[in-house]
């Protein structure tokens, strides 16, 4: 539902504009864009996602939490468990042909610790990376210098690479 909405979002942003975007999303936010990209259709609106401490092997907290009276009809929660059908769905996703994916996640994230935030490649995922930052919390993700130097650079050479697809294709 949440990566509908982002589709939807993002058309009316783009419009009629042949630049596609890039999104950045934190920890469920990444799962979300992923979903988008992958299996909904946004690829074609957009050159890059980055996830920040995202749950795409599930997050080992979503079974426990799920438990608890305050969370037990959240869809979400089941989604992002270990296993889930949707995390399948996802990785079982045809490789993206035009669009960058890049994971960073920390050594020290104990809400969604490192083998949890990688995505699972196969040879044919060229386009997906996934990037350590070292010891910084889930929380610390989303203001750390480091990581935005790295989101930075990655987004400049992937606007880079999104401007000379636009010149080419208008020529």
């Amino acid at each position: 539902v949440l990566a509908g909405h982002l589709l939807e979002a993002i058309r009316r942003v783009r419009g009629c504009d042949p630049r596609r975007i890039a999104l950045v999303g934190h920890s469920l936010g990444g799962i979300v864009g992923r979903y988008a990209v992958n299996l909904l259709g946004a690829e074609e609106h957009v050159h890059t996602l980055i996830t920040l401490g995202s749950p795409h092997r599930g997050s080992p907290w979503a079974r426990v939490l799920a438990r608890l009276p305050v969370f037990r009809d959240s869809p979400s929660l089941a989604q992002i468990a270990p296993g889930s059908a949707l995390l399948a769905q996802l990785d079982a996703a045809p490789p993206l042909q035009t669009t960058s994916v890049l994971s960073i996640y920390s050594e020290h994230d104990r809400h969604c610790p490192r083998p949890m935030a990688e995505i699972p490649l196969r040879a044919e995922d060229v386009r997906i990376r996934n990037v350590s930052v070292g010891a910084i919390g889930h929380e610390g993700l989303v203001i750390d210098t480091k990581v935005y130097a790295l989101i930075r650079s990655t987004l400049w050479e992937e606007t880079a690479r999104e401007k000379h697809r636009v010149s080419t294709a208008t020529r």
